[in-house]
This record gives C-alpha cells, structure tokens and sequence, in this order.
C-alpha cells in the first residue's frame, strides 16, 4: 500500500477508530492497566497511521483502541507502540505475516495473522523455542479476541502475583512468629468447606487469601484474635473476623469477594487488602514484643552518689 496517499492511509485507520463503544469489559480492563502503567501515554494517530502504512492494513480494531486510549504497556506483558509493529523476517522460522505486537521479554512473542486484513485478527503465540507448525495455526478470530488476549493475560498476571505474595506472606508469617509469643491452643485449622459454608450461612463473601490464611494457619490468638466458622458475624453490613486481643476493636471486611477491604471498628484505621492488614499487625506485634523484650532484658541501675573524701 502506498505510504504517500494520506486519504488511503486515513481510510486504513477509521475502522478502528469507530468499531467499539464504551463496554463494560473494556473499562474494567483498562482501569487497571491504567493502574499498572503509570507511565503510559496514548499513541497519536499519526503515529497510528504510519503504522498502518507501514503494514499495509489497518490495525485490530481492540489493539488499535488500546494504544489510543494508553499506548504501549510493560504490563501484563511488554506491548508494543505502533512504532514497533515491524513485518520481520528470519526470526526463529517465523513468517512475515505473523506480526508481533507483545512480547514475554524471554524471545517468546504474541502475533497478529496479518493474511487476511479483518477488523480483528487471530492471535497466535510464537515460541522462539518450539515454534507450533504453520499449519496448524488457528486463522479464526472473535469480535472481541484482542480484549479476550488482553483479559487472559491480566488475569495469569494477577494471578501470578497472587502466588508470589502468597510465598512472602507465609514466609513473613512463619519468620514473625518465631519471634513472637507461640500461638496458644486455640490455634486450632478449620477446613475450607468450614469457611465457606460459615461465610454462606452470613450471606457474604470474602476474600480467598483470609479463607486461606485460616485454614492453613489457624484461629490466631496473636498479634490478633482471630474468629473461628462458628464466631463469625455480620455488624453494620460488614463480616467481622477477628478481634483485638482485649476485644477493644473488631476487624471487618467491607464489600464483597477479592475487592472488600479491611475495616477497623471503632476507629478510621483501613487496608486494602487482607496481605496489607495482616502484615501491620504482624509488624505491630513483633515492634510490641520487641520492646517488651528491650525492657526486660536491660537492667535496672541504681543511682550512685558520690560522697566526699573522707579526710
């Protein structure tokens, strides 16, 4: 396609411009990119267009929305600006229909099936190790197959994230109580089904990392007294979990699922999530019993007065 013919390349780019309208599924997802990509800046639509000439057809009108409306992202995964979007050739076998718009940062990249210019295009991942046969290439693609990539892709990175904050915070946990008082013998673990059925029973919903914690750590009487299935009560709308240990404040979660956040009651004291919470309180107990310990173990001096010199 000729790069010098400004209304071809204006007509190249106008599909994308008008194929989606403000979906739900498009807001949710681009919040949080926006989230995630503090530094990102929409693409201009020149710069749009010369991509579009540069490849000789019009972008995917999901990818093409995402660059207008944030531009390149480092997360999920590392997409491109429409600068980048190049056809190459010789690159692990690949051919140059397959053009890459993402990549895992390893050589491993995500592509567009650029054979039969569509207002969406299937997406094919390229592994530079093992590249999957040309002919078994999935050449079908959905209305929505971009969102559909970019959702799948968010949801392997939060969950991904999910895990490794899971690790640090078992990890944190077992180090913090190793140093704190041991847990008494209410520290009983109820089973999952416990959990659920209790929380069911309520008529609300919680987050997974808490359901987790409980029934892989236990009903903590420290640095907080924990609720045990049977304990568990709902005040003001909100679930009550746990206790301070004199009972003087009531922990509650606020909303519903992986999104309530953690209230304290009385008090204007909040956390985002579960992870947030229940590391204050462990830092909370371990600072609390490491002065104890600073004042028990440093002794007690008594004053001297000094008396003349006897003649």
């Amino acid at each position: 396609m000729p790069a010098s013919d400004p209304k071809t390349r204006q007509a190249v780019s106008e599909p994308a411009r008008t194929a989606f309208g403000a979906g739900g599924r498009w807001a949710e997802a681009l919040a949080v990119l926006r989230r995630r990509n503090p530094m990102a800046r929409p693409a201009s639509d020149e710069a749009i267009v010369r991509a579009e000439a540069r490849l000789g057809l019009p972008l995917p009108t999901g990818f093409a929305r995402l660059l207008r409306e944030l531009g390149a992202c480092d997360w999920p995964t590392c997409i491109f600006g429409p600068d980048a979007l190049v056809r190459e050739e010789g690159i692990a076998e690949r051919p140059a229909w397959l053009v890459a718009f993402a990549t895992d940062g390893g050589g491993n990249d995500d592509c567009f099936d650029v054979r039969s210019p569509a207002p969406e295009l299937p997406i094919v991942f390229w592994d530079h190790e093992v590249p999957r046969p040309l002919d078994q290439l999935d050449s079908s693609a959905s209305e929505d197959a971009f969102l559909d990539w970019l959702e799948e892709r968010i949801h392997a990175a939060l969950t991904q994230e999910r895990r490794e904050r899971r690790a640090e915070l078992e990890l944190r946990i077992t180090t913090e109580m190793e140093r704190m008082v041991p847990v008494s013998a209410r520290g009983f673990s109820p089973s999952p089904r416990e959990v659920v059925a209790a929380t069911q029973e309520l008529g609300k919903t919680a987050p997974e990392p808490w359901r987790y914690f409980l029934c892989t750590f236990g009903c903590w009487e420290r640095p907080v007294r924990f609720l045990a299935p049977s304990e568990l009560v709902v005040e003001h709308d909100r679930l009550i979990f746990a206790h301070s240990m004199d009972d003087a404040v009531a922990y509650s979660f606020e909303g519903r699922g992986e999104t309530a956040t953690v209230v304290a009651m009385p008090g204007a004291e909040r956390w985002t999530t579960f992870e947030e919470w229940l590391l204050v309180m462990l830092e909370r107990a371990s600072i609390a019993a490491a002065t104890r310990s600073t004042w028990t173990k440093v002794p007690i001096r008594r004053r001297r007065t000094l008396a003349p010199d006897a003649d």
